[in-house]
Parts: structure tokens; C-alpha cells; sequence
């Protein structure tokens, strides 16, 4: 007898039976919160575009008319400026040169613009401003300090300073300036006269800085550095009251320089025309002729610089005497 096989129909869960069930309604509650959702949604989106719109006209404002800022907020106008300086420029200078005018508050004022007028007077060589609420500005300053003096064509003084800016010297005694020694042998400009900055004269200051320190007796008596051979031969020509050519080398150092001219005056045995203490170890000095000696005064306008290979000039017959060191 044959069986039948053993089928058995596979199982079948109760989701894949088909129902007729209507799907239930939202209720009430339900559709209150969700139009609320909906509501505070369209709220933010249009906050939003606010905003934005309100930024993009602010921008616009601020670049049209600053001014306006400042007029609806009431600020006051800009009315005291604290000065910081190293130098002899003072609070009345500063508010000439920035020239704010009447009613400008502070955020209405350029400080890059400010600073740039500042460091157009080249006495300025840095500036910094800033704003110190409510209504002042701080203005630091940095000043050049000046070297020596220097005329200009038309008459008037200039000041050099270390880096060879010149500039003209506000705030400055007239005592003050015309103790500074005269700078000669520069050359002139072809459109301002005087050059806008004389090269070299870091290692002026050098020397008068070493001078102040070690011989003041002898800077006091300086009246004029000639820098024409400073450039070619590294020569600085020293004019003084007494003593009308004094020739310094920036070769050697100049404290050892100065420790041998005054060794030379001392051991001359009459009034020193010419004395070059730059060649090294070697001092060689011209003593003045007598009638020179009878008549002192100013170095002879016609008398130039000697040239480097002769230290002394042989054209006169004033006795010739050298001095030699070991060191």
C-alpha cells in the first residue's frame, strides 16, 4: 500500500492575514500640538530671514553713513587725548596734527587713518591709537632723538636722528639745537636740498656716544663731523674749537681713538692744527704755524679733507710729529 507523503503546509503568521481595520483618526490634542509645531516653526524661519535682513542693512548703514550710529545711540564727541611720548611732542601738537573734528565720537574715528597722520611728520617714527571709552583716545609715541643738526638750503635747521632721518625738531630748546654739531659734507638732494636720510649715521652716533661717555670734556668742544669721506674711505673729519681737523676711522675702536687724542693734546707742545687718531696704532698730528697759532679761530673755508693715504697734510712748515703705540 503505497503512503501518501507527509505535506504539511508551511506556517503563516497572523500580519500576512488581510484585515479590514480603519486606521484610527488623530484626536483632537493631536492636532493642536501639531499645528503649534507648525507654528513655532514658520516663527523661527521668520525670525531668521528678521535677521539676516536686519544685518544685511546694518552693513549697509555702517558703510553709507557711520554717523548714524552714532547720532541714535547719543555717544559723546571725542574730547580728551591721553599722550604717552619719549620725546618733546605734547597734546596740542597731537590734536593740531589729527585734526578730529567738533562732534566725531569714538565710533566714528579711523585709528589707521589717525596713525598715518601722526607718522607723517617724520620726527614720529612709531604711533600707535587707541580707543578708551567713553570719548578719549591714547596716543603712544615713539620719537627719533637727534644725532646733529644739519641746514638747508633755504636756511633753515634740521634735526638727524641715528637711522639718518632727518626732520625738522619740534618742541625742541634752541639752546638744545644748536649745541648738536653741525653735519657737513652731505650731499644734496636734487629736489628737497637736503636728503631725506644721510647714510651712516649710526656710526656718528657711535662715536659721540663713546665721546659723551669717556671725554665730554672733548665733545664739548666739537662743532662739526664731516661725513663726505665716511661713505668711500670710512673716515669721519671732527672740526673743534680747538683743534680745526680731528680724523676718526670706524676701522678701530673708537674708545681706544679717543684715549690716544687726548693723549696727543696733552703732549703737544703748541696749538694742533691737524691730529688722525684712525690709522690703527699709529697717531700722527700736525702742530699749527705761527701765525696760525696767533689768529684761532674757524677752519679755513678752502682747507678740504686730506686724502687717506696722506694723514697729514705736508704743505704747510709747521713741525710734523708722530706717536706710536704697542698695543
Amino acid at each position: 500500500m503505497n503512503e501518501l507523503p507527509d505535506f504539511q503546509p508551511a506556517s503563516r503568521s497572523w500580519r500576512e492575514i488581510p484585515q479590514q481595520v480603519k486606521p484610527r483618526a488623530m484626536s483632537r490634542e493631536g492636532r493642536r500640538r501639531y499645528f503649534v509645531g507648525g507654528v513655532k516653526t514658520a516663527a523661527v524661519v521668520g525670525a531668521l530671514v528678521l535677521l539676516g535682513a536686519g544685518g544685511l542693512w546694518l552693513a549697509r548703514t555702517w558703510s553709507a553713513n557711520p554717523a548714524w550710529f552714532s547720532t541714535a545711540s547719543g555717544q559723546p564727541a571725542v574730547g580728551n587725548l591721553v599722550l604717552k611720548t619719549n620725546g618733546r611732542l605734547n597734546v596740542q601738537w597731537v590734536r593740531a596734527t589729527l585734526a578730529l573734528p567738533d562732534k566725531i565720537t569714538l565710533m566714528e574715528v579711523d585709528l589707521a587713518k589717525l596713525q598715518e597722520r601722526l607718522l607723517q611728520y617724520r620726527q614720529v617714527q612709531t604711533a600707535k591709537v587707541s580707543k578708551i571709552l567713553p570719548a578719549s583716545l591714547a596716543i603712544e609715541l615713539v620719537e627719533r632723538a637727534p644725532v646733529a643738526r644739519l641746514l638747508a638750503p633755504r636756511g633753515e635747521t634740521l634735526l638727524v636722528a641715528r637711522d639718518g632721518v632727518s626732520f625738522p625738531g619740534e618742541g625742541f630748546d634752541a639752546k638744545a639745537v644748536a649745541a648738536l654739531p653741525l653735519l657737513t659734507g652731505v650731499e644734496p638732494d636734487a629736489k628737497r636740498g637736503v636728503p631725506e636720510r644721510v647714510a651712516g649715521m649710526d656710526t656718528v652716533d657711535d662715536l659721540i656716544a663713546r665721546a659723551r661717555d669717556l671725554a665730554p670734556q672733548l665733545l664739548a668742544r666739537w662743532s662739526e663731523i664731516d661725513v663726505s669721506r665716511l661713505d668711500p674711505d670710512g673716515l669721519i673729519e671732527v672740526h673743534a674749537n680747538d683743534i680745526p681737523r680731528i680724523v676718526f676711522s670706524r676701522d678701530y675702536d673708537f674708545s681706544d681713538q679717543l684715549a690716544r687724542l687726548d693723549v696727543v693734546r696733552d703732549r703737544a707742545t703748541g696749538p694742533l692744527r691737524m691730529v688722525n687718531v684712525g690709522l690703527g696704532p699709529r697717531v700722527v698730528a700736525e702742530l699749527a704755524a705761527p701765525e696760525t697759532a696767533a689768529k684761532p679761530g674757524p677752519r679755513p673755508a678752502a682747507a678740504g679733507p686730506a686724502p687717506r693715504s696722506a694723514a697729514v697734510s705736508t704743505a704747510s712748515r709747521a713741525p710734523i710729529f708722530q706717536l706710536k703705540y704697542d698695543n
